[in-house]
């Protein structure tokens, strides 16, 4: 009848699309070829016993295994990518779905209050689905806060690759008066490492050589006033700076 078509089709379609989809979307050749036979591989086979036993064991033991299934499911998501987190999510469904039908099969003793055993597979699976789209989301989450950082990571190398091209001297200062971004020209005038420099204020950087006036011109530019001036080092260098605020 139409009620239970419809059911069979909604239960399967949420299979398929939470548990296959992502992986047909997220799978590529490498990746393929990484999960089983390159780096991670062996961690890979780990988990899928591992979720697979607890699956298992969880289904057979508990009245409501997915709270148990669920935990090394996101433990997965946080390590191990969405495409892997999918294939392993898959296991955990097949493994519970497996056990419920040999516990049926063998009239096995349910655990007290199991309102899993009054469910049809197709109902089954669609539990199991609906419980494995929480570390599926978490893996996903996870995999766009990696890719931005690594687009971050990026979007600074080239930024450095090319202020330190450039024959000037080019920093950022926070509201603290605090640097932030240095280029090469700094390590070379001050005879320091850029990471020594981060984090230090003008004043710090030149000690007892560092004008008093030069706050005058800090002091315009953090109020948003483009500001140029000349200037002489204490070791007899001209200086011509500009300090453009950011806007």
């Amino acid at each position: 009848d139409f009620p239970t078509a419809f059911v069979n089709w909604w239960t399967g379609g949420v299979v398929g699309m939470i548990a296959l989809l992502p992986a047909i979307w997220t799978g590529s050749p490498s990746g393929i070829r990484r999960t089983f036979v390159g780096r991670g591989a062996a961690e890979f086979r780990i988990w899928v016993l591992a979720v697979a036993a607890i699956a298992a064991v969880a289904r057979f033991h508990f009245a409501q295994p997915f709270i148990i299934i669920v935990l090394p499911l996101l433990i997965v998501a946080f390590r191990m990518g969405v495409f892997r987190t999918t294939l392993i999510n898959f296991v955990a469904i097949i493994a519970t779905m497996t056990t419920a039908v040999v516990i049926r099969f063998n009239g096995a003793q349910a655990p007290a209050s199991d309102y899993l055993a009054q469910l049809g597979i197709g109902q089954l699976g669609f539990y199991c689905a609906i419980s494995v789209l929480g570390p599926l989301l978490v893996s996903i989450v996870v995999a766009q806060r990696e890719h931005a950082a690594q687009e971050l990571a990026r979007a600074k190398l080239h930024l450095e690759t090319i202020s330190d091209n450039i024959p000037a001297m080019i920093g950022y200062v926070d509201t603290d008066r605090r640097y932030r971004f240095v280029n090469s020209y700094y390590e070379l005038w001050y005879g320091m490492p850029r990471d020594e420099i981060v984090g230090r204020t003008l004043r710090d950087l030149m000690g007892e050589a560092y004008d008093p006036s030069l706050d005058v011109n800090i002091d315009r530019v953090l109020d948003g006033d483009a500001v140029r001036f000349a200037a002489q080092s204490s070791d007899g260098r001209e200086v011509e700076a500009a300090y453009i605020p950011h806007v």
